[in-house]
C-alpha cells in the first residue's frame, strides 16, 4: 500500500484516467452480469450513425405444433428482439418503457451517439441497429476512467486511437464473477509490464 502513497498526483491521475484494458473488460463483464439489457445490447446491437430502429412492443405468439413462444417482429424491432433474447437466455426482461430508457443510457455509456426519436411508424433509437444473424458482435468503445462516462472513450498510453472490446464476454460467462488482475510495483519483476 505504501507504493500508492508514494505516487505523485500526476501518476495517480494517469492510473485513474487510463485503467488497464483488462480492468475495463472486467467492469464490462460485471455490468453485463447484472444488467440483461446491457448484455443484450452488446451481443445483439450495432452502433451506427444514420441508423434508426423502431423500439416495437410485446406481441407474443405460441406455435401450434410445439407451443414454443416467439415475439412478432423480433428480427426488425428492438424490444421484441430483446424479449426473444431474454427468453432464450433465461434472463428477466424489462418493461418496454424502462427498456427504451435503459438501452439509450447504456449505449451512451458505451460511447454510442444514440437518442430516442419518433418517426412515422413509432418510437425508435437513432444511431442503433440490430446485428445481422451472420455478423460478429460489435466492438463497443470502452470508456475511462470508469465505465459510466457517457460518450467518453479509453485511450491507451502513447496512442491517440480509442481501444475497443470485441464482445467483452459471452452469454455463457455472464453469470461468472469478474476477475481483477492487477500487478503491484512491489511484486513486479523486470519482465512484467504495468499498464
Amino acid at each position: 500500500m505504501n507504493w500508492v502513497l508514494k505516487m505523485s498526483v500526476a501518476e495517480m491521475e494517469h492510473w485513474i484516467s487510463h485503467p488497464p484494458v483488462r480492468t475495463i473488460e472486467a467492469n464490462h463483464e460485471a455490468m453485463r452480469a447484472g444488467n440483461p439489457a446491457l448484455d443484450w445490447l452488446m451481443q445483439c446491437c450495432v452502433p451506427e450513425s444514420g441508423a434508426w430502429t423502431q423500439v416495437g412492443d410485446k406481441k407474443q405468439r405460441r406455435e401450434r405444433d410445439d407451443g414454443a413462444v416467439y415475439f412478432l417482429d423480433s428480427e426488425t424491432k428492438l424490444y421484441p428482439n430483446y424479449l426473444d433474447w431474454c427468453l432464450r437466455n433465461g434472463r428477466e426482461s424489462l418493461s418496454v418503457r424502462r427498456f427504451s430508457a435503459v438501452v439509450v443510457d447504456m449505449a451512451k455509456t458505451l460511447g454510442a451517439d444514440v437518442l430516442l426519436a419518433r418517426r412515422g411508424p413509432g418510437q425508435g433509437v437513432q444511431g442503433l441497429r440490430l446485428k445481422l444473424p451472420d455478423e460478429a458482435p460489435s466492438a463497443w468503445r470502452t470508456s475511462g476512467p470508469s465505465v459510466g462516462s457517457a460518450g467518453s472513450s479509453y485511450t491507451d498510453v502513447g496512442s491517440d486511437r480509442p481501444q475497443t472490446l470485441a464482445n467483452a464476454g459471452s452469454a455463457e460467462c455472464a453469470g461468472s464473477a469478474p476477475v481483477f488482475d492487477f500487478v503491484f510495483p512491489a511484486e513486479q519483476d523486470e519482465e512484467t509490464e504495468v499498464f
